[in-house]
């Protein structure tokens, strides 16, 4: 049976996941078998991340994806219901995040204190700033919310030890 193709010649990634989960050929119970499934299914992952997330081609969009925003959105799906009685903090944080950050950061770029390389950004500025920087102020800031409010709420039931 020949295995499908794309128009350049090469197998795309859903077939080389078929040919992975076909229910002839499954896991082998022998561990460095079940070890190169596993590094192989990785590397289709991040393919699929490069090709269908174009976002992920900027490193500070990366970098805010993996360490922000994925870490952030676990904690929501596992602490929805203590979080979202917080709704008006998180606003109010972010706007707070943006006031006092923005100005800062606008006065640091134009002052040369730091910059940002074109090869790291999107491209799209407003008002000196890059895109990725307002993602930055305002996501860091719900993520350092979300884990106060978590941490707060896990300590304030339990009684403190004498």
């Amino acid at each position: 049976m020949s295995s499908p193709t794309r128009a350049s010649g090469g197998i795309g990634i859903r077939a080389r996941l078929k040919i992975v989960f076909r229910k002839d050929c499954g896991f082998d119970s022998h561990l460095a078998h079940q070890i190169d499934n596993v590094r192989y299914l990785h590397i289709l992952l991040l393919q699929f991340l490069k090709t269908k997330m174009h976002f992920l081609s900027s490193p500070y969009l990366n970098w805010l994806f993996w360490f922000v925003w994925l870490p952030c959105a676990v904690l929501w799906v596992i602490y929805w219901r203590i979080l979202i009685k917080y709704k008006p903090i998180f606003i109010k944080a972010a706007i707070a995040a943006l006031v006092f950050s923005v100005p800062w950061d606008v006065v640091a770029y134009r002052t040369h204190i730091w910059l940002w390389p074109q090869s790291c950004c999107v491209g799209v500025h407003i008002s000196y700033l890059p895109m990725e920087e307002y993602f930055f102020l305002i996501f860091v800031t719900i993520y350092i919310v979300t884990c106060t409010l978590i941490f707060l709420n896990h300590f304030a039931m339990r009684p403190l030890s004498k």
